[in-house]
């Protein structure tokens, strides 16, 4: 738990930059870390410090770094989750703007895709009537290599 708080805290206090979509993505997925073990961790250390009572009572040692480390950890786990509450809302701004991003080149694909297909159907290399299909069809096969190619770069 230590080095998980120790790599969390490194991390969450980074400054991330509008259109560093590696950065936001990386940062969500720490803020996401924090939040998935945010449950577990907070309903840890009272039966710990039970158990830790518990052993001492039946003259058990433990060892003072182990109790020493039960003492700080709350604080630590405290203090990171501050820290990742601060990023969300340092964040929550350059999210909305990729969401908006993400939707306007979704929008954008819509259509260039409908221009695809209706092209295609205006061509119609698999009709009856068509005069040369097999010429149709390069013609086709090469304006979608072309789309395909615009879309994954």
């Amino acid at each position: 738990m230590d080095d998980f708080i120790k790599e969390k805290d490194k991390v969450l206090v980074k400054e991330v930059k509008e259109g560093d979509f590696e950065n936001l993505v990386s940062m969500m997925g720490q803020l996401g870390a924090v939040r998935d073990r945010t449950n577990t961790y907070d309903n840890m250390f009272d039966p710990i410090k039970k158990k830790i009572e518990l052993l001492k009572f039946y003259d058990q040692e433990v060892p003072d770094d182990v109790f020493d480390r039960l003492q700080h950890l709350p604080e630590k786990w405290a203090n990171t989750k501050k820290l990742a509450m601060q990023a969300k809302q340092l964040v929550a701004s350059l999210q909305t703007n990729e969401v908006a991003n993400i939707r306007r080149k979704t929008a954008a694909f819509d259509v260039e895709q409908y221009n695809f297909r209706e092209a295609f159907r205006q061509e119609a290399p698999f009709k009856y009537e068509s005069q040369e299909p097999y010429k149709c069809l390069d013609t086709v096969r090469l304006f979608f290599v072309l789309f395909l190619s615009k879309r994954i770069i």
